[in-house]
């Protein structure tokens, strides 16, 4: 017979070793790499309060339950705690946090993400070990090896006499009351703060609502006017997702990337622009920047008013069509792309394929899009085609089945063999358009949507808050065709002088209208006035600026900042690391801060782009002093 006569919080070692494993592989773990919070002792020591009071109250119930119903109980107990410090685990290792309000409240409004993000982290063989490890914790939690052996065998007399009881009930009702006033209080204090992984779920929970945004939507845009393109022109435009410079490089003397390196080096042709830069770290700002041409500052009104790249492309008789691997469900992107959207849009998530993290397996899609090409291709009508892959954003696709006879994960880098498979699939682009007698009429634009690496120099800042060159530096590839150099030899010489100059990826939509002729009518041109981005086939102004962000009118996290990009200086704020000012052509890596150490005329005039901005200045008044 068990006696509860006694209700001290040591007798309960059983629980109290599973408690202090708990906190210790929360301590141990934000030992592995730099994080993202901030710690407060006083904090974090309310926080264990709750915790400690949370697994005590779970002892005490599973006292007074019946044998079987008891061990079901502890063990879904155990459960909870295993998923969500496996959960936070993976969280923890890509962002430098726990799970957040504003991440919780992005699932939470993109179910098909996190369906996609729990499959491909949890709800696979992983969750054999997340069943094995609560099993495990559920059998060190009973108190004594007899009991665990009897436990299904015999009933235990669990009654308690009045006087116990009533004891039992108060001291228990005190331990709540304690426990919920030390979660209220976490409630408030406890956001951006080190908290263990339990904790930071129900403070998220509890904050999320801050962070809820108005969804992006189909709507009624702006209609371009009919025009007659003045040369027969293809275009194919090629986004990479997470795409950054590191993919341009090599490991052992081999190119990440060799099929395009041979490209870049036909300077007849082609040119890489070394000073591209995307407009956000995100793809759900970059991507609707990208093709509308409105920058990621600007108003989302004006965002869901003005004409995509399709748009442009079908007022000029252009067959469009856009396919990627990534599922378009999340953020809405799909409605945002879809008004009217081009002729075919065909995101993974509408083609019935299997699913790999949130996209699809990078060479099954690209085999897709190669059959598509050649349909254009043999139509004989000029098109528009947009490729977007998924294979390097994390945890970066390494190999598919569907390559035969080709090496593939010959890196060390992740990355670099993410990288590979791009490579490859280009590739295929360019023999379709070469064997249907079309890659001498089709203008090849490759960039990425951010960038990306798997060594991060400026830890602990993940991509959505990383305001450096090494996220928002990509690469912009532009291979003009024969078609347009034997015409128009001004057009590789002028872009030759722009490779330098600091450009973005809202100048590709001006660039695409000017090379299709469609600002041929005063209407368009007057359409085209309103947008922000440049004409590369134009010289850049030498003093042109590019703004880069992660929270603007349709995306808000806990942590905020930007990042100016001016002839050779960088500026870079965040609510993490504060201020930054960086000469990029004496510190390439960004690593020598000169806020304090530069010319005043430099400070002021980075002030002056910040106050003149309504968005910049609410992030640098509302953070620049804590």
């Amino acid at each position: 017979m068990e006696k509860m006569n006694k209700f001290n919080l040591m007798k309960f070692k059983n629980w109290l070793i599973l408690l202090i494993l708990y906190i210790l592989f929360d301590i141990i773990l934000q030992l592995t790499r730099a994080t993202l919070w901030n710690f407060n002792i006083i904090v974090y020591i309310i926080c264990l309060i709750f915790v400690t009071i949370q697994f005590y109250l779970i002892e005490n119930i599973r006292r007074i339950l019946p044998s079987t119903i008891s061990i079901l109980f502890v063990f879904i107990f155990n459960l909870w705690i295993a998923f969500i410090s496996i959960g936070s685990f993976f969280v923890f290792n890509e962002f430098g946090d726990y799970i957040t309000a504003s991440k919780l409240q992005f699932n939470l409004s993109n179910p098909y993400y996190l369906s996609s993000y729990a499959k491909t982290y949890i709800l696979n063989w992983n969750v054999i070990g997340l069943i094995i490890i609560a099993a495990i914790m559920t059998y060190l939690w009973l108190p004594v090896k007899k009991y665990r052996t009897m436990l299904f065998l015999k009933k235990h007399n669990r009654q308690l006499q009045s006087g116990e009881l009533l004891k039992f009930i108060i001291k228990n009702i005190i331990m709540l009351l304690i426990m919920l006033i030390s979660l209220f209080i976490l409630f408030y204090v406890g956001e951006r703060k080190k908290l263990t992984p339990d904790a930071s779920f129900f403070v998220a929970l509890y904050n999320g609502h801050k962070y809820q945004t108005e969804p992006m939507r189909q709507t009624d845009r702006i209609k371009v006017m009919p025009y007659i393109p003045k040369d027969s022109i293809n275009i194919l435009f090629i986004v990479y997702e997470s795409w950054g410079k590191k993919a341009l490089t090599s490991e052992n003397g081999i190119k990440a990337m060799p099929f395009l390196d041979s490209l870049i080096k036909d300077t007849n042709q082609v040119v890489s622009l070394d000073w591209a830069y995307s407009q956000a770290g995100s793809t759900e700002i970059s991507m609707p920047s990208m093709f509308s041409g409105v920058d990621a500052w600007e108003s989302k009104h004006k965002l869901h008013s003005f004409p995509l790249i399709w748009d442009w492309a079908k007022a000029g008789g252009l067959k469009t069509i856009f396919i990627s691997v990534q599922a378009y469900y999340w953020c809405d992107l799909d409605k945002f792309m879809t008004t009217p959207g081009p002729d075919d849009f065909l995101p993974v998530n509408y083609l019935g394929i299997p699913l790999l993290h949130d996209g699809a397996d990078e060479i099954q899609v690209s085999n897709i899009f190669c059959d598509s090409l050649e349909s254009f291709a043999k139509s004989g009508k000029n098109f528009l085609a947009i490729y977007n892959s998924n294979a390097c954003h994390k945890p970066f696709q390494q190999e598919s089945k569907f390559l035969k006879d080709k090496p593939q994960k010959i890196f060390k880098s992740a990355y670099r063999n993410a990288c590979l498979l791009l490579d490859y699939s280009l590739r295929d682009f360019f023999n379709v358009l070469n064997n249907n007698d079309v890659l001498e009429k089709t203008l090849v634009i490759i960039t990425g949507d951010h960038g990306e690496t798997d060594s991060i120099i400026h830890q602990p800042l993940f991509r959505l808050y990383n305001y450096y060159d090494e996220i928002l530096n990509v690469p912009m590839i532009i291979r003009l065709p024969k078609a347009i150099t034997d015409k128009y030899p001004d057009a590789i010489t002028i872009l030759k002088k722009n490779k330098t100059k600091i450009v973005a990826n809202i100048d590709i939509l001006p660039s695409i209208i000017h090379i299709l002729n469609a600002d041929i009518n005063e209407y368009n041109k007057i359409l085209l006035s309103n947008l922000l981005g440049y004409n590369l086939f134009n010289m850049i102004p030498e003093d042109r600026i590019s703004i880069g962000m992660t929270t603007n009118d349709i995306r808000k996290w806990e942590y905020e900042g930007f990042g100016i990009i001016w002839k050779n200086w960088r500026f870079v704020f965040s609510n993490i690391q504060n201020t930054g000012l960086y000469n990029i052509i004496e510190d390439s890596l960004q690593k020598n801060n000169l806020i304090n150490n530069c010319p005043k005329d430099i400070r002021d005039f980075f002030e002056n782009v910040i106050n003149s901005n309504f968005l910049l200045k609410r992030i640098y008044e509302r953070w620049k002093d804590s």
